[in-house]
């Protein structure tokens, strides 16, 4: 089973080894077979009442509270933690204190960060306990990606928490740096490789999706590791489709616009596989009479990224780059766009497209492994993103062919969507059997 993963993403490699200004590589067109490790949980369906036998859930918070955005990873720490507040969980925000080896309350301003874009209030915290006096049957649970990979803090957590008795839970988000080498660092795959070995010793892990967990599991299986101890701690729960804050909205047009208006979420990485985005773009373009307007939101992570898509503004002036684009902002470009896309080659999971389905707008996207799983229960046109022709063929078929758009959206309107209550009914359920 490793081997068939690993084989599937070396030649995948491929495709970045190149400048990113150089044509890439055609994808392998055979996807990972007979690889399942671990299915994915179903959901509970209970009343949103908390078990009562749960104590504190102390949230811890690191790398959230460095980054002034909101990508995947910190709206899913923001909203799991406002999530389980609702459902009565008792919820402690808590980072790591370097000068005493110890978790430590937040700060005022701390608690006012993670406000941000629909995160918990300030008062909708628990009051500070120290983790020494907390009741029996409480948690330690991290839901971000630390900032650094190493063994450090992470072990620390684990250390802490076996001393006062607390149990552990820890939200994965994918194994992507051990899988497209060439997109990251030297050291990268060792880094990221070790952190999934870290993973290990907490007594609950939620995978986002299943892909991740197979993905996991079949990277440590060369490991002195007994599975039979680690499959059952595995529990894959499949991120929420609903946006809290946020309508879940519907527009059927009588006819779509001359001038197609196109919204882009996505950080600036090469991951995301703007160079044939842009490459499908100047294709797609030459059928529209009127013009169009491609508008892409994201962080400006990889310079290299971000260069690209301004080379391609200065030759297509209705190209818009937002890099910090607030609520309100993102909310108003969903409302005029008449669909979305996504042009990532590997997702843990895949929150931009959610995101449009819940907004009402059909998304163009990958059809392989984690977005397919996802993408594939309606409202998505999937292409092999990495080829450029047929990208731009799906393009111009949103943008021009109503009956085609019209069906995507019937397609979302019958879709079922997992609510933020679904998810955390889940973990509370899992918490409970493990006490």
């Amino acid at each position: 089973m490793i081997d068939s993963l690993l084989r599937h993403f070396n030649e995948r490699r491929k495709l970045f080894q190149s400048p990113i200004d150089l044509e890439p590589l055609a994808r392998p067109t055979l996807p990972i077979s007979g690889f399942k490790v671990v299915a994915q949980s179903s959901f509970i369906g209970e009343e949103n009442v908390a078990v009562p036998n749960i104590g504190f859930i102390y949230c811890f918070f690191e790398s959230t509270l460095q980054f002034d955005g909101n990508t995947g990873v910190q709206r899913t720490a923001r909203q799991t933690a406002r999530a389980l507040m609702e459902y009565g969980c008792k919820v402690i925000a808590t980072t790591w204190d370097k000068d005493v080896e110890s978790l430590a309350p937040l700060t005022p301003k701390e608690l006012l960060h993670l406000s941000k874009w629909d995160g918990p209030s300030t008062d909708q915290w628990h009051q500070w306990v120290n983790p020494k006096f907390s009741p029996d049957n409480s948690w330690l649970m991290s839901n971000e990606m630390p900032p650094n990979l190493g063994p450090g803090i992470n072990c620390k957590l684990i250390n802490f928490a076996k001393a006062n008795n607390m149990k552990t839970a820890v939200t994965f988000f994918d194994a992507i740096p051990c899988l497209l080498l060439n997109l990251y660092p030297a050291g990268s795959y060792q880094l990221h490789f070790s952190y999934m070995k870290q993973l290990t010793e907490w007594d609950l892990i939620f995978p986002i999706s299943e892909q991740s967990a197979n993905d996991m599991l079949a990277l440590l299986s060369e490991l002195d590791i007994d599975q039979q101890l680690l499959i059952p701690k595995l529990k894959p729960l499949r991120l929420p489709t609903e946006f809290h804050g946020s309508p879940r909205k519907m527009n059927y047009p009588i006819v779509l616009n001359a001038r197609p208006f196109i919204l882009v979420l996505s950080t600036f990485e090469k991951r995301k596989n703007h160079l044939t985005l842009f490459r499908a773009i100047e294709i797609a373009q030459r059928s529209f009479t009127f013009g169009f307007d491609l508008i892409l939101v994201g962080h400006p992570l990889e310079t290299e990224v971000v260069k690209l898509a301004n080379q391609y503004q200065r030759k297509f002036p209705s190209i818009r780059i937002e890099h910090n684009a607030s609520d309100q902002q993102l909310q108003d470009l969903f409302d005029r766009a008449d669909f979305t896309i996504y042009p990532s080659i590997e997702e843990g999971f895949g929150l931009p497209i959610a995101e449009s389905i819940w907004n009402g707008k059909p998304v163009i996207c990958d059809k392989f492994r984690a977005i397919n799983d996802l993408a594939s229960e309606g409202g998505c046109l999937q292409v092999d993103v990495l080829n450029a022709e047929e990208f731009a063929d799906a393009i111009v078929t949103l943008a021009t062919n109503l009956e085609i758009y019209r069906l995507k959206l019937a397609e979302i309107d019958a879709r079922a969507f997992i609510t933020w209550a679904d998810y955390v009914s889940n973990i509370n359920f899992a918490m409970s059997n493990a006490i």
